[in-house]
This record gives structure tokens, C-alpha cells and sequence, in this order.
């Protein structure tokens, strides 16, 4: 009998161990914020380039935001719906207007790649060259799933003279049906037009 009733005492102290463990991990998940039904998801644009094994220089750039027409001058993500058609992504957005982003992506591209000195247009720099531009395309085409990239650079020199200019188009598919899938695709392909643009901002003089 004593032994009956140690048994019983046994299991139900484990019992009583699981059922608090059991409840601490109920108030944890309920502790955690849950993503709500509706809610606008915040992406931002981030790239990877290589620091680059040549020369360093000791030009100095300046890099302006592009501008942008329509819903590319927002914080909203463009979707080509049609020929003549643009929507918008649902439940998503950038972290910032379209063009800061693109601004930030050049200056932090370039300053991996470590072949010239870079800095923002409204800093106080003795800049040896200016790099303005336009951001036509930049859209999420629903029909070829594929995200596409156009950006028209410009050259400015000291005494402000457009002294170059040159476009940069990329495409790239997207792998997934996701909106991180759709920010991933504009990650590659904002990756292969830096590169290019920075190789020719690097090597070729005006």
C-alpha cells in the first residue's frame, strides 16, 4: 500500500512539473507580438559587393538622389500590371521613399567596393564629381514575374557640367509568390546594376 501511494505521489509531482512547464511556455507565446491580419510588412533594399582588389583612388563622389516620377517617389512598391497599368504591392512597403533608399544603396555599394571616396551630395564635401540621375523603372512585372531595373546616371563635374550619362537595366526573376521574394528579386538585380555602375564610375574617366 505504501508503495501504491508512493508511486502515485511520484507521478503526480510530475505531472505538476509538466503542467508549470506547460504554462510557462503558454505566457511566453503569448508575451510574443503576433503579426496582425492586414498589417503593412517594412522592407528595406540591401546589396553585396565585393571590396574590389585594384587601385584605390583619391576621387571624391557625390551621390544626389535620383528622381522619380509617379509611385517610384514613394515608399510604395510598384507593380506592372498591364502595359499601361501600375498597382501597387499588397501589404508591403519600402522603409523609406524609393529614391533615399536607391542613395544609400549607391554610397554603401561604392564604399565596399573601396575604389573612390563617396559621400552625400547635402554633406559639407569638396566633391570631385557629382552623380545625379533618374530612376525610370523599378517594378515588379506580375505577368513575366520578374523585377526590373532602370536607372539613368548622370556625371556632373566641378563647374556643374553634365560630362557623362549612361543606363543602367537590369531584370531578374522572382523565386516565390511571397513579398520578401519580390524585395529578394530587387536585391539581385539592384546588385548587377551597382556593379556595372560602379565599375564605370571607377574606370572610365569623363
Amino acid at each position: 500500500m505504501n508503495a501504491f501511494l508512493c508511486c502515485v505521489g511520484q507521478r503526480l509531482q510530475v505531472l505538476a512539473r509538466l503542467g508549470a512547464v506547460f504554462m510557462l511556455i503558454a505566457l511566453g507565446a503569448c508575451a510574443l507580438p503576433q503579426a496582425r491580419e492586414g498589417e503593412t510588412r517594412v522592407f528595406a533594399l540591401s546589396v553585396d559587393i565585393a571590396e574590389n582588389d585594384g587601385a584605390g583612388s583619391n576621387r571624391q563622389l557625390l551621390v544626389d538622389a535620383p528622381s522619380a516620377a509617379g509611385l517610384l517617389d514613394s515608399e510604395r512598391i510598384a507593380v506592372r500590371a498591364g502595359a499601361d497599368e501600375l498597382g501597387l504591392l499588397r501589404g508591403a512597403r519600402w522603409s523609406a521613399p524609393l529614391p533615399q533608399l536607391w542613395q544609400g544603396l549607391v554610397i554603401r555599394a561604392v564604399e565596399d567596393d573601396g575604389r573612390l571616396r563617396v559621400g552625400r551630395e547635402r554633406d559639407v564635401l569638396a566633391g570631385d564629381e557629382r552623380l545625379i540621375g533618374e530612376l525610370r523603372v523599378f517594378e515588379f512585372d506580375r505577368e513575366s514575374q520578374q523585377v526590373r531595373i532602370h536607372f539613368h546616371a548622370k556625371r556632373v563635374d566641378r563647374q556643374q557640367r553634365i560630362v557623362a550619362e549612361r543606363g543602367f537595366e537590369t531584370s531578374t526573376e522572382v523565386r516565390g509568390s511571397d513579398a520578401a521574394d519580390v524585395v529578394a528579386a530587387f536585391n539581385r538585380a539592384s546588385a548587377g546594376a551597382l556593379s556595372r555602375l560602379i565599375e564605370w564610375l571607377a574606370t572610365e574617366q569623363p
